[in-house]
């Protein structure tokens, strides 16, 4: 977020794109001779992004759905440790903060704030050198990506989808939107998916989570893709367009 600017990305550096194609059709309009015709619209691209080199988006680029599927979740899971490590770091420092300032007893207030000092200078050195090390390590294999762990929890359910592996998918899908709030791909696929099962009510949900990102979404890079995906699901809320 800059600025009270919410950026929406999937990732960092050195994206992949992959196309997902959805085809849909207008419904057939009123012609004055009562005779009911289609008209086709063109066919709905869905961009998912993920880590060039990446193990789990080469496997799901290849078709190879089982392992890119295995894969996003050991993604998930490195991701889920990461967070943890950092968290639990932080906590450390904080803690370490407090016992010194505590220790200090409030007299030396000069040394109590060296010492805190001090504490957040060798905290930003450590988390820097974990950052190195993680990044350094991620360049030399790119077996997998710690970062954006909802998105891993999306592209593993993308996987399973081609697997044809239905309800999985959307499991995947509602833990992904619980995770991130600006997981606008996850909410798409729910709608669909409702959509699909005539429960325009619960897509009308996830179209209004996916308006709510586009607010916040000012100048992000993806505001495009959000607008065009909002505009047809609103369509097919409506019922202007029927999914095949």
């Amino acid at each position: 977020m800059r600025s009270q600017k919410v950026k929406v990305r999937h990732c960092l550096i050195g994206l992949t794109a992959v196309s997902v194609l959805l085809s849909t059709q207008l419904q057939a309009s009123n012609q004055e001779d009562s005779q009911a015709a289609n008209t086709e619209e063109e066919v709905e691209n869905i961009t998912v992004t993920g880590r060039a080199g990446d193990a789990a988006m080469q496997a799901f680029n290849a078709g190879e759905f089982a392992l890119a599927e295995m894969k996003f979740k050991e993604n998930e899971q490195c991701a889920l440790r990461v967070e943890r490590n950092r968290q639990a770091f932080i906590e450390g420092v904080r803690e370490s903060q407090i016992s010194q300032e505590v220790n200090g007893g409030g007299v030396n207030t000069g040394s109590s704030m060296t010492d805190s000092n001090a504490a957040r200078v060798e905290g930003n050195s450590s988390m820097n050198a974990i950052a190195a090390k993680t990044q350094k390590n991620e360049d030399k294999v790119r077996e997998n990506t710690c970062e954006n762990r909802a998105f891993q929890i999306y592209m593993t359910g993308m996987s399973q989808l081609q697997l044809g592996r239905a309800e999985d998918a959307e499991s995947s899908f509602e833990r992904a939107v619980a995770l991130s709030q600006i997981q606008y791909d996850a909410h798409y696929r729910l709608a669909l998916m409702k959509l699909l099962r005539q429960d325009k009510e619960g897509a009308a949900d996830h179209l209004d989570a996916i308006n709510t990102i586009l607010k916040r979404c000012y100048d992000c890079e993806a505001r495009d893709e959000i607008v065009r995906i909002s505009d047809f699901l609103q369509k097919a809320v409506d019922g202007k367009i029927k999914l095949n």
